[in-house]
């Protein structure tokens, strides 16, 4: 069960550096990097959330709507719930 989280951890981390790594000329990426970052990784280096903390954030910030995101971040935030969920629903058969 670590393993699955430190590798959904490092996974988000690798989505983002990308971003971060191309530098100035991409302002308004680095804006929606920047939101994503906050909402999803707290001191990520010595705290992961459990997939269900991560359903219920993303849950969360879905629910603020187009008062703080654009449509294009929320369908993201909707990828990402949906893949917690598979992946919650993957680790929880047989239990």
């Amino acid at each position: 069960m670590k393993k699955v989280i430190m590798f959904l951890a490092v996974s988000l981390l690798a989505t983002g550096l990308p971003a971060m790594a191309a530098g100035p000329t991409q302002i308004g990426h680095d804006e929606k990097c920047t939101k994503e970052c906050q909402m999803l990784i707290k001191n990520c280096g010595q705290e992961a959330d459990s997939i269900q903390q991560k359903i219920s954030l993303l849950q969360k910030e879905i629910n603020k709507g187009t008062a703080a995101y654009s449509n294009e971040e929320l369908n993201l935030l909707e990828l990402k719930l949906h893949d917690a969920q598979q992946t919650l629903a993957n680790l929880t058969v047989g239990s």
